[in-house]
């Protein structure tokens, strides 16, 4: 294994810029409008997976959520230089491990924090951090 990624957001890498081109191709493409780093900022709050779906009509979803984690993970693998099968993330929600697996990462998950607490969205989920 290469790289273990942790989804402490921006703590152990910078990670706004990937995200910023990832949010601004996605939104360029499927609404021929360019958002700034303000306008993606403004945007925080839901998953990135939420976020897409709102500014985006309903038969536009697939199509720019598998566009988003393409540039998403590419962006990713210029930044830390390694691939997805070098790469291991570790998330403290379902969220973070859905976005994991759709990067195509393989991802171990905090169980407590799990949305559905008898279904597991990471590859390992573990117990506690601490």
């Amino acid at each position: 294994m290469r790289t273990i990624l942790f989804d402490f957001d921006g703590t152990v890498a910078d990670t706004l810029p990937p995200i910023f081109t990832a949010f601004r191709s996605t939104f360029q493409r499927h609404l021929n409008q360019h958002f700034s780093d303000e306008q993606i900022v403004a945007l925080f709050g839901p998953t990135e997976t939420e976020m897409i779906k709102k500014q985006l009509p309903v038969h536009e979803h697939e199509a720019a959520l598998i566009h988003f984690f393409d540039v998403y993970t590419n962006e990713h693998q210029q930044l830390l230089h390694a691939t997805p099968e070098e790469t291991i993330f570790v998330g403290d929600s379902d969220a973070d491990t859905i976005a994991g697996r759709a990067a195509g990462l393989k991802t171990v998950g905090l169980e407590k924090r799990r949305v559905r607490p008898h279904e597991s969205t990471s590859d390992a989920p573990f117990p506690s951090f601490y």
